[in-house]
């Protein structure tokens, strides 16, 4: 017999290790990279400083194997605040909670100037969180760059001797969210699915132009993600496809639907993505951008396509 809370609950991928895109200089500061900063195991099978490693994707959803969020982690603290844009989550236990505006009595969690109603909460990792309004690019902690854009990308390296889980990715680059996002989702339109497909995961630098928060650009060079089917054609993969099968001998699988992945520690500080802005190549005053015709807006800044113009190259952060 079945046993309740045992048998029927999802299969778990575990979160093996994680992979990085830089590194940290002889003072301590992280330096962007041109390859993936990978594990010992990782390092046997590709070498040091790998700039492609084959990946698989244990999920269909995009956003579980792609997880992006906008999050503001403290010094000591761990993570503070998590939010989508519109609604924010805020650590119910954090000491400062007047920077958002909250009060808490009796454990009732209201903002100020509108105590008749409170806040509500939830209750994760064995912590309290309070639900608020996420003003994105409005709120004072983005301005600051205490708060940005996180993508936690999972990924299965299957020519990794004994491998059943994921490796960790962050990234804060709408540039390789955007192309791995788009590549799956053509992948996923041509084929059906991307989950379990062998494909390659490549890193390059680029140069990028992000705006400052005074309106500025400035040019510096990143290093971007890149998804692709290696030496596979398109017409290989339709054949394959077609025929069940992706590769000469394996078949793929079914994807599972009660697949899961172990969640991430969000509470660790994801420091790389948080650095001081280097001395930059070049550098464009507030000016030259407000003499610009009204449809060249600002560059890029933040996660979503919609809030950036098509024809201005930039990059959040470089990570």
């Amino acid at each position: 017999m079945p046993i309740k809370g045992w048998t029927d609950i999802p299969v778990r991928f575990p979160r093996l290790g994680t992979i990085a895109l830089g590194v940290k200089n002889e003072e301590g500061y992280p330096v962007a990279v041109d390859y993936f900063v990978v594990p010992p195991e990782v390092q046997a099978v590709y070498g040091p400083q790998p700039r492609e490693l084959d990946v698989m994707f244990p999920a269909e959803d995009f956003n579980v194997i792609a997880s992006a969020w906008l999050k503001r982690y403290g010094d000591q603290f761990g993570l503070i605040c998590r939010g989508d844009g519109e609604t924010a989550t805020l650590a119910g236990n954090y000491g400062k909670l007047e920077e958002y505006g909250v009060t808490v009595r009796g454990g009732v969690y209201r903002m100020r100037g509108r105590e008749e109603a409170a806040l509500e909460t939830e209750k994760n990792g064995g912590r309290t969180w309070v639900k608020i309004p996420c003003t994105y690019q409005q709120c004072r902690f983005y301005a600051a760059g205490k708060c940005r854009e996180v993508v936690i990308l999972s990924v299965i390296l299957p020519k990794v001797p004994g491998v059943l889980g994921v490796y960790s990715l962050d990234t804060g680059s709408i540039n390789s969210y955007r192309n791995i996002r788009d590549a799956l989702m053509m992948l996923k339109a041509m084929i059906g699915r991307f989950s379990f497909v062998p494909l390659k995961l490549r890193v390059r630098m680029e140069e990028k132009r992000p705006m400052l928060a005074d309106g500025r650009q400035v040019r510096r060079k990143v290093p971007i993600l890149y998804i692709d089917m290696g030496d596979m054609t398109l017409l290989k993969m339709f054949e394959l496809a077609r025929t069940g099968q992706l590769t000469t001998s394996i078949v793929l699988p079914p994807t599972p639907s009660n697949i899961e992945i172990e969640p991430p520690d969000e509470d660790k500080k994801p420091e790389l993505l948080y650095e001081p802005l280097e001395e930059p190549l070049e550098i464009s005053e507030p000016e030259q951008h407000r003499k610009k015709p009204e449809t060249d807006r600002k560059g890029e800044e933040g996660l979503f396509s919609n809030l950036q113009p098509p024809e201005i190259e930039a990059d959040g952060f470089p990570f």
